[in-house]
């Protein structure tokens, strides 16, 4: 299975798309952490292909 990783920046429905004519299966959604709202992504993921979203820690934030 084809998957692939991106951070996106409020385009979520651009990468779905692109992942989609690739014929990539699964796509992870790499967030920072202060900047996921998951009721609003949520809203924005396709049944397509499957969608997982994961936040990632800024270093400065230590």
């Amino acid at each position: 299975m084809i998957s692939d990783i991106v951070i996106p920046k409020n385009n979520e429905a651009e990468f779905i798309e692109i992942a989609a004519k690739l014929g990539i299966k699964k796509l992870y959604f790499l967030y920072e952490f202060d900047e996921y709202n998951k009721e609003k992504t949520e809203k924005k993921l396709s049944k397509r292909i499957r969608i997982k979203p994961y936040h990632m820690r800024n270093s400065k934030q230590e």
